[in-house]
């Protein structure tokens, strides 16, 4: 998936899946905006081999990380 995916443009780029980069997807989709964000292709650079693998679960949030 990766070779596949090297030498192709995207109109966005979500660099790393913690925190912000699932936050800023997660707001896109509560105002719409999701679908033209992904248009003209969306890529999540992630360094772990699967989304999620972090430790989120960690983190401790005590603000509206959410954009609600």
């Amino acid at each position: 998936m990766i070779e596949a995916a090297i030498n192709k443009q995207f109109g966005c780029a979500i660099i790393g899946f913690g925190p912000a980069g699932l936050g800023f997807l997660i707001a896109a989709h509560k105002i719409g905006a999701l679908p033209l964000l992904a248009r003209d292709g969306l890529v999540i650079i992630e360094q772990a081999e699967s989304l999620g693998a972090g430790r989120l679960g960690g983190y401790k949030i005590l603000a509206n990380s959410l954009a609600s």
